[in-house]
């Protein structure tokens, strides 16, 4: 490792990253609704006072996300960091054994919602930064932190928004949400899948329950789409290798006013999960096509189809300068091999690579602790994260 290399890495302050990430977890921000104006204003602080230029950038009165900026000496590539500052609610608050917004740091973990999805990526992200300004190591390019509200709704109101606005852009980028397997070793994820939400409609005749047989029940109809949508098999050829096979949910079905009633209308919102190699097209269009077939079988089946969100999957290629990078520096500060993966879920990912800004994804935290009841962070992936970002800032734009 070269000297500039080990100044670096003497200059991540693991106190600083585990305070911020305690401070930021303290700062609730859920979403819905989605407020993280609080969260914005803290870390816009925290940016500024290791030296950064921070702005932040707000849609629709609640919806605050920060941008930082380390400016390189001139001319090189710059580097973006990407992640967001929104989480999902707690949920079930008797689920937890800790308070999920005190931060409880309990045997070498870091407990509280967001820990893991994905603030222990930001906090460590800004210790990387805050690294380098020490180690007084300022890359030629430029390095960009975007701190994003709106995640975990689909991105619009923040990444997307940044981008629209000009706000963002990059020779490379890398996500920060959490990819480390569960013993903290950080692996590097270089596909996403894709993700499709479909509504379907059935309408029915209304009746008096007693004479049932003179209308139509859209409930039954609809639980004949159900159970075909629950039947469907995937081919083993559309499995991916990082991503794994497609999957398709039937998420929430609403439908009748009363048992005395026969239910004219059910309305049914689905999810199908696209890999990396499908086609989200071809996907909406399997599901119309059965859908179509049950109706010539039954023709009091009267249902239609309409597409809420159709994204593409996404995969970077592991030529990648980003990736190659990320891999090496990752690597040298764990001692051993980075492995390759894929993540599950839909991330702002998709939004950078549309705009042709090649993505990777890595950072601390298991995936599988998102979203979950005693989310956590273990405090050896936050550092790791922070020195493996620092090394890649200061390496990538210096070329």
């Amino acid at each position: 490792m070269r000297k500039a290399e080990e100044r670096v890495l003497r200059h991540i302050d693991e106190g600083m990253a585990v305070r911020l990430l305690r401070e930021i977890i303290g700062i609730p921000s859920p979403n819905p609704p989605g407020d993280t104006r609080e969260v914005a204003r803290f870390l816009a602080k925290a940016a500024q006072g290791i030296g950064l230029d921070a702005t932040i950038f707000q849609v629709e009165d609640i919806y605050a996300s920060v941008v930082a900026r380390l400016d390189g000496a001139g001319g090189e590539r710059s580097l973006l960091l990407n992640g967001h500052i929104d989480t999902v609610p707690v949920g079930n608050r008797s689920k937890w054994t800790v308070d999920p917004f005190v931060a409880t740091l309990r045997n070498g973990r870091i407990f509280g919602r967001g820990s893991t999805d994905c603030k222990g990526g930001v906090a460590a992200m800004l210790a990387a930064a805050d690294a380098l300004m020490k180690a007084d190591a300022q890359p030629k390019g430029n390095v960009i932190l975007a701190m994003v509200a709106g995640e975990e709704t689909l991105s619009l109101k923040g990444t997307g928004h940044l981008l629209e606005a000009g706000a963002i852009n990059a020779d490379a980028a890398i996500v920060v949400e959490p990819t480390a397997l569960p013993n903290g070793i950080l692996q590097i994820f270089t596909a996403s899948r894709g993700m499709i939400w479909l509504e379907v409609v059935v309408e029915g005749v209304s009746a008096h329950a007693k004479v049932a047989h003179m209308g139509v029940n859209a409930i039954e109809k609809m639980a004949k789409i159900v159970l075909a949508i629950q039947g469907l098999r995937f081919p083993r050829g559309l499995e991916h290798p990082l991503c794994g096979m497609p999957t398709i949910n039937v998420g929430t079905i609403e439908g009748g006013t009363s048992p005395s009633m026969v239910p004219d209308r059910c309305l049914m919102r689905l999810d199908r999960d696209v890999v990396p190699g499908e086609d989200s097209a071809a996907a909406i269009d399997q599901i119309v096509n059965l859908i179509n077939d049950l109706k010539r079988e039954d023709r009091d089946l009267r249902a239609t189809i309409r597409t809420i969100l159709a994204e593409e999957p996404i995969e970077v290629s592991k030529d990648e300068e980003i990736v190659k990078t990320l891999k090496e520096k990752v690597e040298a500060v764990q001692g051993v091999e980075a492995k390759f993966g894929g993540m599950i879920g839909a991330n702002d990912s998709r939004l950078l690579m549309r705009r042709g800004i090649p993505t990777v994804i890595c950072g601390p935290g298991i995936m599988t602790q998102s979203h979950s009841a005693d989310e956590y962070v273990e405090v050896k992936s936050l550092v790791n994260a922070a020195k493996a970002y620092a090394l890649t800032m200061a390496q990538f734009c210096e070329q």
